[in-house]
């Protein structure tokens, strides 16, 4: 069920379409579902790829990657697109998605959104 809430709000792009309407420039890549992977893991893990990609491809192009997503592991992918050593987010969600995986009993991806990125500052020292 959590996959289909990352495709969904990648592909559908329903926001872009009010930000056009408002005169806002603004691109939109498509990000295509992931279908043909296997499993929860490997599809979420395609899909951060493709959303780190994009962010950075944006941030080339000296465009501001707004990212707007139903699910909270986007921000994985957007912190490694953005490849910024003191990266800050302002992050507006009713839950904080600093679980682990050795806390979080009901295996939800969701639910660590954050949790990689502090992860991997806290063993190397580095984003």
């Amino acid at each position: 069920m959590a996959t289909n809430a990352i495709t969904e709000s990648v592909t559908v792009p329903t926001e872009f379409h009010s930000l056009k309407k408002l005169g806002i420039k603004a691109n939109f890549p498509e990000i295509l579902p992931v279908d043909e992977l296997e499993g929860e893991i490997g599809r979420s893990f395609e899909l951060l790829r493709r959303i780190s990609t994009a962010v950075t491809q944006a941030v080339a192009q000296n465009t501001f990657p707004l990212i707007l997503s139903g699910n909270c592991m986007a921000s994985v992918g957007a912190a490694c697109g953005l490849k910024i050593k003191d990266l800050g987010f302002i992050y507006f969600d009713a839950h904080d998605d600093l679980d682990s995986p050795d806390v979080n009993e009901n295996c939800y991806f969701d639910e660590m959104g954050l949790c990689p990125s502090l992860l991997c500052v806290e063993r190397t020292g580095k984003p």
